[in-house]
């Protein structure tokens, strides 16, 4: 048994492949909100490969390309990307209920054989509260009782690749650097795992494959039955 040891699993990405529904949340909101912005497959990839949180990227593309009219105090911006963001969630909360997007393959098989060996089970998303709560309990159902720990980045102050919520993570679970192992699909998540003194793997999608994971103990396109998950102990 090894209840001394931890797995941290980022959730997009990770445990479902669920990027693209995020694409098209974001672009329902912006039309709603009349910016005559769309963010096509390559721009997202370039942002989910720069910025991580949902409101960060907002402020970060219109700070690039400019703010819609109208739009010039800080105050307004922060009302606008929070206005956007919110609608954003609710509309990938929607669209999350109305899909049947399954779990990333593998991950099923390794979350059983993890809580059967007894490694304590974690994860941390940047993502909204309740959108991470809905993948929790209509893909991973009753699986989601395994995890011990489920953080969203609601509870920290700074989001991916700042390591803060992996940080949070590891004291609440109240384990070591060592003991603990994250699992990423992006450079944004390795980044802030390797920020926080934590090994990390990858199981990219296809917005983060182009990235370079050389920081990362081993790179997976799936968690397939050949990936062992104490091997990823063994690793210095």
């Amino acid at each position: 048994m090894q209840e001394n040891r931890g797995i941290i699993f980022d959730c997009d990405g990770v445990l479902i492949d669920s990027e693209e529904l995020h694409r098209i949340s974001y672009n329902k909101s912006f039309q709603l909100h009349h910016t005559g912005v769309v963010w096509d497959e390559p721009l997202y990839e370039m942002l989910q490969n720069t910025v991580g949180g949902g409101k960060e990227k907002i402020t970060w593309y219109f700070t690039k390309v400019g703010w819609p009219s109208g739009i010039s105090t800080e105050e307004e911006k922060r009302l606008l990307v929070n206005s956007i963001h919110q609608d954003k969630t609710q509309y990938y909360i929607e669209l999350l209920r109305k899909s049947t997007i399954p779990l990333r393959p593998g991950i099923a098989r390794f979350i059983d054989e993890a809580y059967a060996r007894g490694y304590r089970l974690c994860v941390c998303s940047a993502a909204n509260q309740r959108a991470v709560n809905l993948v929790m309990e209509r893909v991973l159902k009753e699986r989601a009782g395994k995890f011990c720990l489920v953080l969203a980045g609601d509870v920290v102050s700074r989001k991916k690749p700042d390591p803060e919520i992996y940080l949070l993570a590891k004291d609440k679970l109240g384990l070591s650097r060592e003991s603990c192992v994250v699992i990423e699909d992006s450079q944004i998540g390795l980044q802030a795992a390797k920020a926080a003194g934590l090994r990390c793997i990858i199981t990219p999608t296809k917005y983060t494959e182009s990235q370079n994971f050389q920081d990362a103990i081993a790179v997976y396109s799936e968690l397939g039955d050949n990936v062992q998950i104490d091997q990823f102990f063994l690793q210095p």
